[in-house]
């Protein structure tokens, strides 16, 4: 049986209040942090696809394929640089440009949150309850 001191129960209990508090933020307060990591995934996301279709003008794919007298060997692909970037199909192109219109609107929106009181409150909340609750 496993006896417990005062020291370790006061410790325990402020460990729960600390993980309590750091659950309870204001409505705006919620939202704000929400929004956020939207903002955040919506950047990441955009910047993946921009970077992805980037690669694809200036690379492509080149599969070596296993034949001849090694036979056991596996097909391997690999990037090769292109000797003249490849121009964008019109489809490639909207992609494009609705993927960077996404990204700036998201960036400037991401910006004036992150300016906002509300957000600020939140996050040093969240900075200080998570310090409290390791």
């Amino acid at each position: 049986m496993t006896v417990y001191t005062k020291q370790w129960k006061k410790e325990k209990d402020a460990l729960a209040k600390a993980k309590a508090q750091r659950n309870k933020y204001s409505k705006s307060q919620a939202q704000a942090l929400s929004k956020d990591k939207n903002y955040t995934a919506t950047i990441k996301d955009t910047s993946a696809d921009i970077s992805t279709l980037k690669k694809s003008q200036d690379y492509y794919w080149k599969v070596d394929k296993a034949g001849g007298k090694d036979k056991n060997k596996k097909t391997t692909k690999k990037w090769v640089k292109r000797k003249k970037p490849r121009k964008l199909t019109k489809q490639e192109q909207a992609n494009l440009a609705s993927w960077q219109k996404q990204h700036d609107v998201a960036q400037a929106s991401q910006k004036k949150l992150r300016a906002t009181a509300s957000y600020k409150n939140a996050a040093a909340k969240r900075k200080k309850s998570s310090g409290k609750a390791k």
